[in-house]
């Protein structure tokens, strides 16, 4: 059998269609093509892109901040009152190679804005090229085993940097503080 008269078949044993469900299938035909009306559109308040765009800047406005904060060592607050200085560059090559970086800090309370000035400034004014390696290399052979920072350098640079602020504004400081990375790398065989 051809396709044609498979089709001739099938034409002849369709049943007939009753004239209320050929004009339901026009009905439903017309519905399926015809476009769909459109939905009214709800208006948008004025305010609502610019507070989007307000509330989008905050919460990327916090993130800097707290990165900020975070990047400044060392990565702790300070209990209220207390007031650290700029920070002092202190880099030194240990005796197995390895290169410590660090940034030390004057911890500081009960001083007047003058006093504080003159830290900060002393800090600034100094030449700090050097310094660090300058200290590990007066440490005592044993001190020298340290691969890590601070460790003995730390304590010098405590040591050498109250003194330098004592002179500097007159007044002792509390405390210090040390932050310290490895450029290069952390030491293989920490101590």
């Amino acid at each position: 059998m051809k396709d044609e008269d498979l089709d001739q078949l099938l034409l002849q044993a369709r049943p007939a269609a009753s004239p209320a469900a050929q004009e339901e299938a026009r009905r439903l035909a017309r519905t399926m093509t015809s476009p769909r009306p459109a939905r009214p559109v709800r208006r948008r308040r004025r305010w609502a892109l610019p507070v989007g765009v307000a509330a989008a800047a905050l919460v990327a406005g916090a993130g800097t901040v707290t990165a900020y904060q975070l990047g400044v060592p060392p990565f702790q607050t300070l209990p209220s009152g207390l007031a650290r200085s700029h920070a002092v560059p202190v880099e030194w090559r240990t005796g197995a190679g390895t290169l410590v970086s660090c940034d030390a800090f004057l911890e500081f309370s009960d001083r007047d804005p003058e006093q504080r000035a003159r830290i900060n400034t002393m800090i600034a004014n100094a030449d700090w090229d050097g310094y660090g390696q300058r200290l590990y290399d007066a440490l005592p052979a044993a001190d020298k085993d340290v691969q890590t920072g601070p460790g003995p350098v730390g304590q010098m640079v405590s040591r050498d940097l109250r003194r330098r602020a004592l002179e500097a504004s007159a007044g002792p400081v509390s405390g210090s503080a040390m932050s310290c990375t490895y450029p290069e790398g952390a030491p293989v065989n920490e101590r």
